[in-house]
């Protein structure tokens, strides 16, 4: 299948989470296509009301953008989703999302390519899985964020020397980039376990600021600590000093702390979070819950006279 920037043929799903066909050339889909869409919904079916199923699996996949590289046993689970007809859908004990899928279903879920596939045709926008292409966040490490208004530049990143920062060049390309300071994110024990090394110190070693919130994957963000992160991140840009923000995958947590602060400075209109997250910070993956932080944070912030007056958009 094509799938150059010249013709562009996929699967796309857009913000409602519907699934449609897209294609450059007004080609219709092949018969490939059609019978890999026909497997991706026929696997899906087993995320729902699949209790008894999972609990007679060996192992479980989740597909969820966050979780998709791992799996786990049926023990571990510990939380359900109550159906009206009395079953139970599973949900998925690191991200917390009803995702799972057991290998009693028959699907090859032990296959990461088949979760990673499951992933991209679920919740990433215009992906055709069917190439076989493994599914990442972003295509680069580092991407620039738009802030008009402000001398200093804004990115966001993967961790330094994490899972996703597999040649360890993203500390580098930040001394490329002129950081000034890093908003780091994720605590110190999680930094020790996926990246090895201690990164506020290794920061300190690089004369790079440290504003340090951490924050726990897949959860909302603290409101006062984040008040306090976005004002002195705002300070620094007026100055003209590059800031960099992340936390591990830079999908959730970065992406939260991200649309806080151009909330903060006039960038977002009442509603619109959503919307700015999938204009200006390519592959962020949020869940409601945490826009609908954002939302509020923003409304705080205009009625304690910290950010502007927001138009409806």
């Amino acid at each position: 299948m094509d799938t150059n920037e010249n013709n562009e043929r996929g699967w796309k799903s857009n913000d409602e989470g519907k699934i449609n066909w897209v294609s450059s050339d007004n080609t219709p889909p092949g018969p490939e296509d059609i019978a890999f869409k026909e497997f991706m919904k026929a696997a899906h079916k087993h995320s729902f009301k699949n209790e008894k199923e999972i609990m007679a699996s060996d192992f479980c996949g989740c597909f969820s953008a966050y979780d998709y590289g791992n799996l786990f046993t049926p023990d571990e689970v510990g939380e359900w989703i109550d159906e009206r007809d009395g079953n139970r859908t599973v949900v998925c004990p690191r991200c917390h999302m009803d995702t799972i899928i057991g290998t009693a279903s028959g699907f090859p879920v032990m296959d990461k390519q088949f979760r990673a596939d499951m992933a991209a045709y679920y919740f990433a926008s215009n992906y055709t899985a069917i190439t076989g292409s493994p599914y990442n966040y972003d295509d680069k490490l580092i991407t620039l964020v738009k802030l008009p208004g402000f001398t200093g530049k804004l990115y966001r990143s993967v961790m330094p020397y994490g899972r996703l920062d597999v040649d360890g060049t993203v500390l580098e390309d930040y001394w490329k980039l002129g950081i000034h300071a890093v908003v780091l994110l994720a605590d110190d024990e999680e930094c020790k376990k996926k990246a090895i090394f201690d990164l506020r110190a290794l920061y300190a070693q690089e004369n790079m600021q440290v504003l340090y919130q951490p924050t726990p994957e897949f959860e909302v963000l603290d409101h006062d600590a984040t008040a306090r992160t976005v004002q002195e991140a705002l300070a620094l840009l007026k100055e003209g000093k590059n800031v960099v923000v992340h936390c591990s995958t830079a999908v959730d947590r970065t992406s939260q702390f991200l649309a806080c602060l151009a909330g903060s400075a006039g960038g977002i209109q009442k509603g619109n979070v959503k919307t700015w997250l999938n204009q200006n910070i390519p592959g962020n993956f949020t869940l409601i819950i945490q826009r609908a932080f954002v939302e509020a944070f923003l409304d705080a912030a205009e009625d304690r006279g910290d950010g502007p007056r927001r138009r409806t958009g």
